[in-house]
């Protein structure tokens, strides 16, 4: 029974460690699309002004 609780323990650690590498990956992301639209907004005013 005890080596159960272990197993379950451990694989609430690891879930949360990979939740983490998740939230991680998707705010990275969230902030490269914000730089994205920044620099094609950019590049369109650009443009338009030509």
């Amino acid at each position: 029974m005890s080596s159960t609780i272990v197993g379950v323990n451990q694989a609430v650690l690891e879930t949360g460690s990979a939740a983490t590498g998740v939230l991680d990956a998707a705010s990275s992301l969230a902030q490269d699309a914000e730089t994205l639209r920044s620099e094609v907004s950019t590049f369109l005013i650009a443009v338009h002004t030509v």
